[in-house]
């Protein structure tokens, strides 16, 4: 039936973002810890 595909559809849609999501908060935190970095270092 087309509300099994769907769910199909959501679920897979789910499992694309998850990854996608922890991939922008990784680079998030990077680019922030290398500002940080950056100023510890100068002064």
């Amino acid at each position: 039936s087309p509300k099994s595909v769907l769910v199909i559809k959501k679920m897979r849609d789910a499992s694309l973002l998850q990854p996608f999501k922890e991939l922008c908060t990784h680079l998030m935190e990077k680019s922030r810890r290398g500002g940080c970095g950056a100023q510890e270092s100068h002064s």
